[in-house]
């Protein structure tokens, strides 16, 4: 279980980058100067959501199961950074699907203004997430 739940989750790590990076590309599609509002990048970017809260579920259900791999000394250690990490990931993900929702209904409501204050703070909440995503894995990759 311990391997699965590794193979997990750097799939969920690479879903995360993957969401985000679409994610930016979304919003620039509606607010930068240069964008057109397409809309190209919505449907991509919310497949990749769905994807990665699903796989990240997944991860953490396989932690419950998965046996402590080494005998822990008192203090802190990588096992400790990797779970706080994996906590504040958690938080950022469930923050990023409420933000997500509330973006998108403003987006179909016309409710611009709110739109992209609700979409910019979606889009540094997905960064946060993700940076702590990579931080439970590297605590336990190095």
């Amino acid at each position: 279980m311990l391997t699965a739940h590794q193979i997990a989750g750097l799939t969920t790590l690479g879903l995360m980058a993957t969401t985000v990076v679409l994610g930016q590309l979304n919003f620039d599609d509606h607010f930068s100067p240069s964008g057109a509002g397409s809309g190209a990048y919505a449907t991509p970017h919310r497949i990749a959501a769905y994807s990665t809260a699903a796989a990240f579920a997944l991860t953490g259900g396989l932690a419950w199961v998965a046996p402590v791999p080494y005998e822990k000394s008192p203090g802190f250690d990588a096992g400790s950074v990797h779970k706080i990490a994996a906590l504040g990931a958690a938080a950022g993900m469930a923050g990023q699907v409420a933000l997500g929702m509330v973006a998108s209904d403003a987006l179909r409501s016309g409710q611009a203004r709110r739109f992209e204050s609700v979409a910019d703070l979606h889009r540094f909440t997905g960064y946060a997430a993700l940076t702590l995503l990579a931080t439970a894995a590297v605590a336990w990759l190095f």
